[in-house]
């Protein structure tokens, strides 16, 4: 019908499939529009495929009124599409207001954002248009342009409490969820320092909170903290790693986190999933025996208290020794218990 149409904030990451040959009038959003027609903050980063239909537009179709777009992106990279009478955002002509796209699909409308300035922030920066209110930041997890309410990655915290993660941008923590990075290996312990603010970009972590509880990891542009001598190393694609590697002629052991305990990378080697993190430590400080490296939190780095040599039944406790090693029957001395120093006397 005719009439007056706004659509804002959406993203359509649709996937169009045709064998149709001629005029098949298909946009990402909107196939043919009456009336008039405003799109504000909107992105569109799915596909065409359709080689031998024509009138596709990234955003719209066709229109019997007039189309006016302003703040809004086309990411979309891959299509197969005839290229007359197909356009970027249009395929009939219209009105464009800061708009931008990756890769023209037809005819190029609005402004073309190269890598560096989709993944720097910089695209981001001119949609959000000096406007107070965030609207467009960096995803978390891809570095692209994207609309702050989407701008975010659910992570839900293994049974130990504990997990590794990385992101291509800085992120900020929601209340309950805390994140560390590691340092400082020594005698089968390496420190976890915890991180104040936001994560910086692609920086390995741990992540703490409660077991099987999903938390929602926040795009910010606000400034990240200093991470500094990190030990993590971030993996933000899926990436095959060996049990030792060679880097500038020093060799490095890598280790994966399990239950809270830091273990050797097997000999045939495995694969770290995207948007996790592995630690890598110079085999020169290890001991022959090392298989297991036991976390020490910052916060409890100095806490050496006394501890009963008859603990309650009810609750098993296992101690480590200084080289992380398990200790059946403990002896007067200082071992870890549940990722604390403590003292038997």
């Amino acid at each position: 019908g005719t009439g007056t149409y706004y659509i804002n904030n959406c993203i359509s990451s649709v996937t169009i499939n045709t064998t149709y040959s001629g005029d098949g009038v298909q946009g990402g959003f909107v196939a043919a529009q009456r009336g008039a027609l405003y799109m504000n903050d909107c992105i569109f980063d799915g596909v065409f495929n359709g080689p031998n239909a024509y009138t596709w537009g990234g955003f719209v179709g066709w229109y019997y009124g007039g189309s006016t777009l302003t703040n809004c992106l086309v990411l979309c990279d891959e299509y197969n599409v005839r290229m007359s009478d197909v356009a970027t955002f249009i395929a009939m002509s219209g009105t464009l207001n800061n708009c931008y796209y990756k890769t023209p699909i037809g005819t190029a409308q609005g402004t073309q954002a190269t890598t560096a300035e989709l993944a720097d922030g910089t695209t981001a920066t001119a949609l959000q248009n000096g406007r107070a209110e965030e609207v467009w930041v960096q995803d978390p997890l891809t570095n692209q342009p994207m609309l702050k309410i989407f701008a975010n990655a659910a992570y839900t915290v293994p049974s130990s409490g504990i997990g590794t993660f990385s992101a291509k941008a800085k992120f900020a923590l929601p209340d309950g969820l805390n994140a560390y990075y590691c340092k400082g290996y020594t005698d089968g312990q390496i420190s976890a320092v915890a991180i104040n603010g936001v994560v910086p970009a692609n920086t390995g972590v741990l992540l703490k909170g409660t077991p099987g509880e999903t938390y929602t990891l926040t795009r910010t542009n606000s400034e990240a903290a200093t991470v500094t001598d990190n030990a993590l190393v971030a993996v933000t694609e899926e990436t095959f790693i060996t049990q030792t590697v060679d880097i500038d002629g020093v060799q490095y052991t890598n280790f994966g986190l399990s239950g809270g305990v830091f273990k050797k990378v097997n000999s045939s080697g495995g694969t770290v999933k995207a948007n996790r993190a592995y630690l890598q430590i110079p085999s020169i400080a290890l001991s022959a025996a090392a298989e297991g490296i036991m976390l020490v939190w910052d916060e409890e780095t100095d806490g050496i208290s006394s501890l009963s040599t008859n603990p309650s039944p009810s609750r098993e406790v296992i101690y480590y020794d200084l080289q992380g090693r398990r200790v059946a029957k403990p002896a007067k001395g200082l071992y870890i218990v549940n990722g604390k120093k403590v003292i038997i006397k």
